[in-house]
């Protein structure tokens, strides 16, 4: 008698330790999910609202260059490339160092004059949130 009493007394303490385990599980992954898609939703519109701020410099057509210096994966490379594209439409926006205008998506280790002075550009306008538009000086 003794014996099953100490087992139904485990068993129960077992079963209920496995329910809490289970519900904070839910629970985390519930948070998780819910953290990483606000997070993307923000980061997605925090880089359109910051490309918003530059379309008043740009022409309203044509081909425009883009540059980062930001360590993206390629998943997310691509998708801020065509948020980009999709921001400044109906500019077709090209991965190319010289074109006539290059709009440079960058963090603040650049060094937008070293760059300028090394590609031959000037500043046209920079966001002051690491967009900058740079335009090919005449040679």
């Amino acid at each position: 008698m003794n014996f099953q009493k100490f087992l139904i007394i485990h068993l129960v303490f077992i079963i209920l330790i496995l329910d809490i385990l289970v519900g904070n599980v839910k629970e985390i992954t519930k948070e998780y999910r819910k953290h990483y898609s606000n997070n993307t939703e923000n980061t997605e519109s925090q880089h359109v609202l910051r490309l918003e701020k530059i379309k008043d410099v740009l022409p309203e057509e044509g081909f425009i260059g883009y540059f980062t210096n930001k360590k993206y994966s390629p998943g997310d490379d691509a998708r801020f490339y065509f948020l980009t594209q999709y921001a400044l439409s109906p500019l077709v926006i090209i991965r190319d160092k010289k074109q006539q205008i290059l709009i440079a998506d960058v963090d603040e280790s650049f060094d937008v004059i070293e760059f300028c002075k090394k590609h031959n550009y000037s500043i046209v306008k920079d966001s002051g949130r690491g967009i900058i538009v740079l335009r090919k000086k005449q040679e």
